[in-house]
């Protein structure tokens, strides 16, 4: 094959596919904006950079879902726990209120987490 051949054939797949993707998103710069839903068939994966990573979300007021729960913003911090030493003290109010902090604690982490429905 000619390479003034190739370079028509590449420039005819870049229009057709082009034209193709036209249908499903309006191409602004650098990004795709789907005006549709967009469904991966089964078995694909998302494949993302090494060196960048891949941020979902770029602000704390973007909604997010999971597994068909309602998009929420991002959840609040949850508070650290307190916990005082306890260590053969024998001083039940002291260990109540350690253990207590830790399940409030643990208690907001699950609500978070059900909030953006990563667990039920």
């Amino acid at each position: 094959m000619t390479p003034e051949i190739e370079k028509k054939i590449q420039e005819e797949v870049t229009r057709r596919v082009s034209e193709a993707m036209s249908q499903y998103t309006n191409f602004f710069g650098d990004k795709y904006l789907f005006e549709r839903n967009i469904q991966i068939l089964d078995g694909r994966k998302i494949t993302v950079g090494q060196t960048n990573g891949l941020t979902i979300g770029t602000a704390a007021t973007q909604k997010i879902a999971l597994w068909g729960a309602t998009p929420v913003d991002q959840p609040e911090t949850v508070s650290d726990a307190s916990v005082s030493s306890v260590s053969g003290t024998g001083d039940d109010a002291n260990i109540n209120s350690s253990l207590g902090s830790l399940a409030t604690a643990v208690n907001a982490i699950i609500d978070r987490m059900q909030e953006v429905g990563s667990i039920k």
